[in-house]
């Protein structure tokens, strides 16, 4: 834990840079939240089949959801979020100008009764 998703539409170019944004990520979700970088794993899903508002082809989103477990004062949580997504916006400029793209970060706390591991 944490576990980040990755999830962005097939009509942005960014398949190549992904993996060094999560590289790039790691550290910085191990820090802001004061964990071991081991402990950070992510998954990467891109939609080939979405609508978004009217169905037009310029439409796109990049959304990283981020699994936590709970304790963090909402402060930590805040700076979390929104150094991510600021994050986002930054390494993928070039790749989402021009299309109507959707910037989410979401974070989920894990109720800890209800995490499995081992």
């Amino acid at each position: 834990m944490p576990a980040l998703c990755f999830e962005y539409t097939n009509n942005l170019p960014i398949a190549e840079k992904i993996k060094s944004f999560l590289t790039e990520t790691h550290p910085i979700v191990a820090d802001i939240l004061s964990i071991d970088l081991s402990l950070c794993r992510s998954n990467v899903r891109c939609h080939t089949d979405f609508v978004i508002g009217d169905g037009a082809k310029h439409h796109a989103f990049i959304q990283l959801t981020i699994e936590i477990m709970p304790g963090r004062d909402n402060d930590t949580k805040s700076k979390l979020g929104k150094t991510l997504r600021c994050m986002i916006r930054k390494h993928f400029e070039e790749e989402i100008k021009g299309k109507s793209t959707q910037l989410r970060v979401y974070l989920i706390e894990v109720e800890p009764d209800l995490y499995y591991t081992g």
